[in-house]
């Protein structure tokens, strides 16, 4: 995902996300759900993992698979084997 896009995919996701989390809601508290609904209903666990992965904060784990620290030098040089 390119920086240049971010904002954009976001605003979409966002408008996704808010009217699912809406059914959510309703079906929570026992409301009948029409076929909207029950889209919103399946989509928001997708949307929210898309969210917490790619736009929140604390989302860095795929950025960080293979390790967050910066590498730190031994006293001769090298750089540690991971």
């Amino acid at each position: 995902m390119t920086p240049r896009f971010k904002p954009i995919l976001l605003f979409f996701l966002l408008l996704a996300l808010f009217p699912a989390l809406g059914s959510v809601v309703r079906a929570w508290q026992g409301e009948a759900l029409n076929v909207l609904d029950g889209l919103g209903l399946i989509a928001f666990p997708v949307l929210l993992v898309l969210w917490w992965r790619y736009f929140s904060r604390f989302g860095g784990a795929a950025r960080c698979a293979g390790g967050c620290l910066p590498a730190v030098e031994n006293p001769n040089g090298s750089k540690p084997k991971t």
